[in-house]
């Protein structure tokens, strides 16, 4: 189409041009050099106009869109996690989509440290890393626990959010999951007489807030506990745990 209309100008600047030749040649004989040359310039850039045109089609412009819409982004996954590895998710997934690739949570994992710091509806980033502590990781690091927080997970301050992540952990394959400032977990032991840690099974040691099985079983292990402080020192549990307990135990 832009060739078609380029030649009928230049045909009607070449009629000019021959007419003019024929009453003044040797004005003519200069300005058919300079129509030929403005000739050929216009259909230049008339023909790169269309081709600019033809570039940025709308055509083109979806398919750029759609191809950034599928962009993926890899992200290493460790610690207490059953799948260990680096995964390729699209980069609209959530850190919950990670944890279900890497097959939940083993049945050590922190399940204190999780309930306090998990944030599994934050978003992911390329390159990044994430890693979920064990129970040993936890145990013994005293007040400077929280130093094992990854810089890019939130920390879950609302008791219902909190509650919720409980229950997602339950999903992943962690039977019991304690939640230290959930509302139902305390009051169901404050309402009763406190445990006693000299005398309690593994069973009800196991409801407390922040003891799974492997607690309850080396509170059993160190006994007895003459007092509190005692407890502190010999139950083998972390100070900020041990903390934790003070109002639920007897000795």
């Amino acid at each position: 189409m832009f060739e078609d209309q380029s030649s009928k100008i230049y045909e009607t600047l070449v009629d000019k041009v021959n007419n003019l030749f024929v009453k003044k040649p040797l004005v003519s004989t200069v300005a058919i050099s300079v129509v030929v040359s403005l000739a050929v310039l216009f259909i230049s850039m008339d023909y790169r106009k269309g081709e600019a045109k033809v570039e940025i089609s709308q055509d083109n412009l979806v398919a750029t869109v759609a191809e950034l819409g599928s962009i993926e982004i890899k992200v290493d996954l460790s610690g207490a996690v059953k799948k260990p590895g680096v995964y390729t998710v699209d980069a609209k997934a959530r850190l919950i989509d990670l944890l279900v690739l890497g097959g939940g949570f083993v049945s050590d994992v922190s399940s204190l440290w999780v309930s306090k710091n998990l944030n599994l509806s934050q978003s992911l980033a390329d390159g990044e890393k994430i890693y979920i502590p064990f129970e040993w990781d936890i145990d013994g690091v005293g007040e400077g626990e929280a130093d094992l927080k990854p810089l890019s997970l939130g920390i879950v301050k609302d008791t219902k959010q909190e509650d919720l992540v409980a229950g997602a952990l339950k999903i992943m394959g962690v039977s019991n999951v304690p939640v230290e400032s959930s509302s139902s977990a305390v009051s169901s032991i404050s309402t009763q007489n406190k445990i006693n840690a000299n005398t309690a099974p593994t069973s009800d040691l196991d409801l407390l807030p922040g003891i799974g099985p492997a607690y309850a079983g080396r509170i059993v292990e160190n006994r007895p506990y003459a007092s509190f402080e005692e407890f502190k020192t010999k139950s083998g549990l972390s100070a900020n745990l041990a903390d934790s307990l003070k109002d639920l135990l007897s000795f």
